[in-house]
């Protein structure tokens, strides 16, 4: 397992990689890769369970580790530009806090910030969370889509900078 002065970001980007490569197989994962894998995710969920309320029962339902984060995000779809806040990411989507969330299936330009100004992508609501909900804030999800490799080492490293910024280095 991972040590445990081992810092937080080396450890989101080496899972990151291999869950990349686990995901979308560009190259596939070795038997040791895939055991690597188990192992970093068994440390991360360690290591932020106790930082991430509830992280570990959504780690378990998901192909993707979602951070908190309050990242600016534009999303465009045919209808409107809007501007909101990013509640989480992952390398796979986004949620996103608006009382007026569009429906679900609705396809999206994104912009969100990265370290070198903002990463442009595809992206379609995938769920929607109503203003009235206990389960938390009204928002949407959107999974990303269509993602070049460009794109996903912008997620990529966005993750990994939200994971820096939380405390967890």
């Amino acid at each position: 397992m991972g040590s445990p002065s081992q810092p937080i970001d080396d450890l989101v980007n080496e899972f990151v990689a291999l869950n990349r490569r686990r995901l979308y197989g560009a190259p596939p994962l070795g038997v040791p890769e895939l055991e690597r894998w188990q192992t970093l995710r068994q440390t991360l969920e360690q290591r932020l369970g106790d930082g991430f309320e509830g992280l570990l029962a959504i780690v378990e339902r998901r192909a993707h580790f979602r951070f908190p984060t309050h990242l600016e995000v534009r999303f465009a779809s045919a209808a409107e530009l809007c501007s909101a806040c990013l509640e989480n990411i992952s390398e796979g989507g986004i949620f996103v806090a608006t009382r007026r969330p569009l429906p679900a299936g609705t396809p999206l330009r994104l912009w969100i910030s990265v370290a070198d100004g903002r990463a442009e992508m595809a992206g379609r609501v995938a769920w929607v969370r109503p203003k009235d909900s206990s389960s938390g804030p009204a928002g949407m999800g959107i999974r990303f889509a269509d993602l070049s490799d460009e794109q996903r080492d912008q997620i990529a490293q966005v993750v990994s900078r939200t994971s820096h910024r939380a405390g967890h280095a």
